[in-house]
Protein backbone atom coordinates (compact mmCIF):
# COMPACT_ATOMS: atom_id res chain seq x y z
CA UNK A 1 0.00 0.00 0.00
CA UNK A 2 1.17 3.31 -1.12
CA UNK A 3 1.10 6.22 1.33
CA UNK A 4 -0.01 9.60 0.15
CA UNK A 5 1.99 12.82 2.03
CA UNK A 6 1.33 15.23 -0.85
CA UNK A 7 -1.09 17.34 1.77
CA UNK A 8 1.65 18.12 4.25
CA UNK A 9 2.31 21.27 4.99
CA UNK A 10 5.68 23.19 3.65
CA UNK A 11 8.00 25.34 5.28
CA UNK A 12 10.11 27.96 3.92
CA UNK A 13 12.22 26.24 1.94
CA UNK A 14 9.27 23.87 0.37
CA UNK A 15 9.97 21.06 3.16
CA UNK A 16 7.27 18.84 4.13
CA UNK A 17 6.88 19.30 7.71
CA UNK A 18 4.64 16.18 9.17
CA UNK A 19 2.02 17.68 11.45
CA UNK A 20 -1.18 15.01 11.94
CA UNK A 21 -4.29 15.94 10.65
CA UNK A 22 -6.62 13.55 13.17
CA UNK A 23 -6.64 10.14 14.98
CA UNK A 24 -8.16 6.78 13.77
CA UNK A 25 -9.57 4.54 16.25
CA UNK A 26 -9.62 1.31 13.72
CA UNK A 27 -7.27 -0.24 11.58
CA UNK A 28 -7.83 -0.97 7.75
CA UNK A 29 -8.62 -5.21 7.67
CA UNK A 30 -11.79 -6.24 5.46
CA UNK A 31 -13.57 -5.86 8.68
CA UNK A 32 -12.29 -3.12 11.13
CA UNK A 33 -10.74 -3.97 14.40
CA UNK A 34 -11.19 -1.31 16.83
CA UNK A 35 -9.93 -0.36 19.88
CA UNK A 36 -9.85 -1.15 22.64
CA UNK A 37 -9.42 -4.80 21.04
CA UNK A 38 -9.25 -8.08 23.43
CA UNK A 39 -6.10 -9.78 22.33
CA UNK A 40 -3.90 -12.68 23.44
CA UNK A 41 -0.87 -14.83 22.79
CA UNK A 42 -2.24 -15.43 19.14
CA UNK A 43 -0.84 -13.19 16.78
CA UNK A 44 -3.58 -10.23 16.05
CA UNK A 45 -2.80 -8.76 12.09
CA UNK A 46 -3.52 -4.69 12.40
CA UNK A 47 -3.40 -3.95 8.80
CA UNK A 48 -2.06 0.30 8.66
CA UNK A 49 -4.51 2.55 7.42
CA UNK A 50 -3.63 4.52 4.22
CA UNK A 51 -1.78 7.41 5.15
CA UNK A 52 -1.17 6.74 8.85
CA UNK A 53 2.19 8.29 9.65
CA UNK A 54 2.01 6.92 13.61
CA UNK A 55 0.35 4.29 15.56
CA UNK A 56 0.24 5.02 19.22
CA UNK A 57 0.11 1.61 21.28
CA UNK A 58 -0.40 0.61 25.35
CA UNK A 59 -1.85 -2.69 26.39
CA UNK A 60 -2.35 -3.42 29.97
CA UNK A 61 -0.59 -6.68 29.85
CA UNK A 62 3.34 -7.01 28.53
CA UNK A 63 2.96 -6.54 24.43
CA UNK A 64 5.06 -7.98 21.74
CA UNK A 65 5.19 -6.10 18.67
CA UNK A 66 6.94 -6.91 15.69
CA UNK A 67 6.72 -6.46 11.56
CA UNK A 68 7.26 -9.91 10.70
CA UNK A 69 4.36 -12.36 9.90
CA UNK A 70 5.52 -15.03 12.31
CA UNK A 71 6.78 -12.42 14.86
CA UNK A 72 10.21 -14.14 14.28
CA UNK A 73 11.69 -10.88 15.77
CA UNK A 74 10.12 -8.58 18.14
CA UNK A 75 10.20 -5.32 20.44
CA UNK A 76 8.70 -6.46 24.33
CA UNK A 77 6.36 -3.20 25.56
CA UNK A 78 6.03 -3.04 29.20
CA UNK A 79 2.26 -3.45 30.49
CA UNK A 80 0.56 -0.50 31.12
CA UNK A 81 3.15 1.71 28.66
CA UNK A 82 2.54 4.15 25.96
CA UNK A 83 4.60 3.83 22.78
CA UNK A 84 4.39 5.60 19.45
CA UNK A 85 5.21 3.65 16.32
CA UNK A 86 6.16 5.67 12.85
CA UNK A 87 4.61 3.80 9.99
CA UNK A 88 5.40 5.70 6.97
CA UNK A 89 7.00 2.50 5.39
CA UNK A 90 5.09 0.19 7.08
CA UNK A 91 1.68 -1.71 5.94
CA UNK A 92 1.04 -3.99 9.02
CA UNK A 93 1.60 -4.55 12.35
CA UNK A 94 1.93 -8.01 14.61
CA UNK A 95 1.06 -8.06 18.17
CA UNK A 96 0.41 -10.69 20.62
CA UNK A 97 0.75 -10.78 24.39
CA UNK A 98 3.80 -12.32 26.01
CA UNK A 99 1.16 -14.61 28.13
CA UNK A 100 -2.85 -14.28 28.73
CA UNK A 101 -5.32 -12.13 27.99
CA UNK A 102 -4.63 -8.53 27.07
CA UNK A 103 -6.82 -5.22 26.74
CA UNK A 104 -4.83 -3.29 23.61
CA UNK A 105 -5.49 0.15 23.24
CA UNK A 106 -4.83 2.32 19.86
CA UNK A 107 -5.13 5.09 17.42
CA UNK A 108 -3.18 5.89 14.43
CA UNK A 109 -2.08 9.71 13.66
CA UNK A 110 -3.24 10.43 9.94
CA UNK A 111 -1.16 13.07 7.82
Amino acid sequence: MAKNFEKLQRDNNRVPIMTGSGILTSDATGTPQTSPLTINATVTTIVVPTNAAEMVVQCNADLKISEAVGMATYFTLSAGVALALPLSATDTIYLSTVSGAGILQFYFVKV
